[in-house]
């Protein structure tokens, strides 16, 4: 089946597209939609600034793998492709990176989407105190070097490197409820 873009995903290529030329911090919503023939209405319809624009971009990027999550397709499969995704879109990330503070805006959506999953695998009762902290101690971890590799212009690491790397620091009372 043929999908269709919609309106956010013109938005979401504008956005990337000036950030191979355009710092994040510098880009307006005014060139976002100058950028892709919209007007600003069409933006602020949609979003309240380019900041959830991005969460938008990252939400939805991430989700899809997310969402597969099953007895064959692990958090691992999810988290690789999410990397790959990254490192394909890599002038985007690293212009939103640069941006000052901008890294804790994706930080709790992918603890909500770690949270989702467990309940998904595992239901409501596997969820406790001590696992809510050991997973936001963890992902708070794993995005911030996850930040720093697609910012290191000189790493080595592979995406298939880097996560299973990122996989073995995993708290093996996450790793029971993920895998």
């Amino acid at each position: 089946m043929v999908r269709r873009k919609t309106t956010k995903d013109l938005l979401a290529e504008s956005l990337r597209e000036l950030t191979k030329t355009l710092p994040f911090e510098r880009i307006t919503v005014k060139d976002i939609v100058q950028n892709c023939g919209f007007s600003s209405t069409t933006f602020y319809h949609h979003f309240q600034d380019k900041y959830q624009l991005v969460e938008w971009i990252y939400h939805t990027e991430s989700r899809q793998f997310v969402d597969q999550i099953s007895d064959t397709y692990t958090w691992r499969d999810s988290a690789l492709n999410t990397v790959i995704v990254f490192r394909d879109q890599i002038d985007y990330y690293r212009s939103y990176f640069r941006s000052d503070g901008l890294a804790a805006n994706l930080n709790m959506i992918t603890y909500a989407e770690a949270v989702d999953t467990i309940k998904k695998l595992h239901g409501e009762e596997s969820i406790n105190d001590e696992v809510l902290f050991l997973l936001k101690l963890y992902l708070n971890g794993v995005n911030k070097v996850t930040i720093e590799w697609i910012l290191d212009e000189k790493t080595t690491l592979s995406p298939e490197q880097f996560i299973d790397l990122i996989m073995e620091a995993m708290p093996e009372k996450i790793k029971k409820l993920l895998f």
